[in-house]
Order: structure tokens, then sequence, then C-alpha cells
């Protein structure tokens, strides 16, 4: 009777298996698809040095200022300040292109405009150097590239017409990258096998185990 018992009560591993490959499979496959149907994001980015001008018979103070590590970070509110952003609007006709792309050929307002560019725009100052960069996201790479210079080009012209102390220079211009940024794939696909493999340990343990209890427990009735 005890052998019988040892049988009937033991543990199911082939049901284990297959809701772990079940649910490991719907997981990862669920990955998959929405990062196949998710709208791509592709990045570019343009780099400009900002730095004070030099001022004749005050080296010392000049020199401190040439090397200001905290120039690149204010002039960086400046790029992303409706002046320069409104130039980059007008430049492309993004009220006009923007709409006609996103809005069913509505031409929209310059400040809609500009509140969309700044949610695309990306500004880094680089640590202790006078350089910034200046990056675009957008569902094309040619127009990330397009957008991210001509904010470059409408920031430096703001400076050169609206400061006497600072210069500024495109030292990298932007150009289009063809691999997404958005979605990332590897990324998306490892996170996707990581959460596959714990819910289909956790699902096939807990269906198992289930299974296990109801076993014993009909052995133990039967054995009785």
């Amino acid at each position: 009777m005890k052998d019988n018992l040892v049988v009937r009560a033991r543990f199911p591993i082939g049901i284990f298996f297959w809701v772990f490959v079940f649910v490991f499979t719907l997981v990862f496959g669920i990955s998959v698809v929405t990062t196949s149907l998710a709208p791509k994001s592709y990045a570019s980015a343009a780099r400009v040095e900002v730095k004070y001008k030099s001022a004749e018979g005050k080296q010392t103070r000049s020199e401190k200022r040439y090397y200001d590590p905290s120039l690149a970070k204010t002039e960086s509110e400046v790029i992303n300040s409706e002046a320069v952003l409104r130039r980059v609007v007008a430049d492309l006709n993004l009220n006009v292109v923007w709409g006609k792309k996103y809005f069913n050929g509505e031409t929209l307002k310059t400040w809609e405009t500009s509140t969309i560019l700044k949610g695309r725009t990306s500004i880094r100052p680089i640590p202790d150097t006078t350089l910034i960069s200046i990056g675009i996201y957008d569902d094309n790479p040619d127009d990330a590239a397009l957008i991210a210079n001509s904010l470059a080009k409408a920031y430096t012209s703001y400076v050169a017409t609206n400061s006497d102390e600072l210069q500024a220079q495109i030292i990298d211009s932007a150009y289009a990258m063809k691999t997404p940024v958005r979605p990332n794939k590897v990324l998306n696909y490892f996170w996707g096998i990581v959460i596959g493999i714990f819910l289909g340990l956790l699902a096939g343990a807990g269906i198992a185990l289930i299974v296990f209890l109801k076993n014993q427990k009909a052995s133990t009735i039967s054995g009785s």
C-alpha cells in the first residue's frame, strides 16, 4: 500500500514543464509583438561650443571666463527657450509640416509646435567642457538630423545677434541615424525572457503543486 501511495503522489514534472513553456512563450511572444508594433523613434544630435569672447587687457579674467564650466549649463536653458525654438519652427515651417503630418492638415499655432518640439528635444551640456549636445527625437531619421542642425544654427545665430560677450559655433553637425533608439529591441527581448522565465517558473510550480497535493490527498483517501 505504501509503494502504491508513493507512485500516485509523485510530483507532476510534466505539468510543471508544459505550464512553464506555455507561460514563457506567451510572455516572450507578447514582448516581441508589442516591440514590433511600437512606433519607432530615431535620435540625432549636433554639438555646439559656447564661450566668452576674449577681452583685451584683461587676460586673467578672460581666461577664467573662457573656461567657465557653468556656461554650457546656463546656455542649455537658452537653447531650450521659446526664443530659439520659435526660430526653428519658422525656419522649417513646422506649423504647416507637422500639421499635415500629425493633425490632418490643420496648421498649428507656433506655441503648439514649440511645445511639441521642446518635448522632442534633449539639450545636454557635456561635463567639464564648453560643449553642448543638441539632441532631437523623431519618427524619421532624416527629419531628426534636419531639426537638430536647424536648432544648432538657430542658437548660434541667436548668440551672434543678442550677446556682446559670447560666441557660439557648431562643432559637429547632426546626421541621420538609421537605427531607431526606441523601442530598444535588445532590452525589450531581454526583459521578455527574464519575466517569462520568472512567471513560467512561478505558474508551473504553483499549478504542479496544486495537482501534487490533490493527488496526494486522493492517494491518502484511497489508501485508508
